[in-house]
């Protein structure tokens, strides 16, 4: 009896079929992801370093990782234990992982591709309409790049299936790309309505569109200032304030400068 492990895109009828002698059965198991549980009972059967079992956010920072993909979740692992990664660093992103992420990325159309790098650029839930309007296509098109990207395991849900696949995509996206599809999102969420302000000015900023990054990050930081959220009003005028200065806008800055004092006084 022999049990042979291929990648899903491999199937049970490619090259694994072909090892099999002649006449014998094939069953085919599809693994599905590990669950928390079941990751937080495969570290606890490790003799991991010290610094690792002292990182009490191993476990969830793994499964935001890898998503539970069992051979990600273990070459993570092999990389941290090899690499010497210490409590407060990255996880890392494994060759062998960038590699098998980059193929399937090859994989699909084009289409696939432009909407796993919108994802990649933007927090869940991203509404349907607004995905297809940044990407320019029907939403009949959408449907079947999303078929693709969930077919071969790039996405999950409504997102994006784990930090991996996001920065495999990012570390391929050229700034001049990024720049156009932050501004793309920017301009659908905007239109959409709806959207939290500081969620608008992340992707105005990535856009380097600095006088509606400005607005965005100062609407948010009023919300954080009725809400008693001082700390995090302070925050975000810093942001305002970096959107200004990049702006050369120097009455904003100096509003906003203002502002940042202001919400400190408050909290002392």
């Amino acid at each position: 009896r022999w049990c042979l492990i291929a990648h899903p895109e491999a199937g049970p009828d490619g090259r694994v079929a072909r090892c099999l002698v002649d006449g014998s059965p094939l069953v085919a198991v599809a693994l599905s992801p590990l669950p928390r549980a079941a990751i937080a009972e495969l570290v606890g059967t490790l003799e991991l370093p010290a610094p690792l079992r002292r990182r009490p956010d191993l476990v969830d920072s793994l499964a935001r990782h890898a998503g539970g993909h069992h051979f990600f979740t273990l070459e993570t692992l092999k990389a941290l234990i090899l690499d010497g990664v210490s409590a407060g660093d990255a996880l890392p992103v494994p060759a062998a992982a960038r590699t098998r992420i980059d193929r399937r990325i090859a994989g699909v159309s084009r289409t696939a591709r432009d909407l796993l790098a919108l994802l990649a650029l933007a927090d869940p839930p991203l509404p349907l309409t607004v995905c297809a309007a940044a990407l320019d296509v029907s939403l009949a098109q959408l449907a079947g790049a999303w078929r693709e990207l969930d077919t071969v395991q790039l996405t999950q849900g409504e997102a994006i299936a784990h930090d991996l696949v996001r920065e495999s995509v990012l570390a391929t996206l050229p700034p001049p790309a990024r720049r156009a599809l932050h501004l793309a999102l920017a301009r659908q969420l905007d239109a959409h309505g709806g959207v939290p302000p500081h969620r608008l000015a992340e992707h105005w900023s990535g856009a380097h569109a600095w006088p509606q990054a400005l607005d965005a990050w100062r609407s948010a930081a009023r919300q954080a200032r009725m809400a008693g959220r001082l700390e995090a009003c302070e925050a975000l005028m810093a942001r305002a304030l970096s959107a200004a200065e990049q702006g050369a806008d120097e009455d904003a800055a100096f509003e906003a400068r203002c502002q940042m004092l202001t919400a400190r006084l408050l909290r002392q």
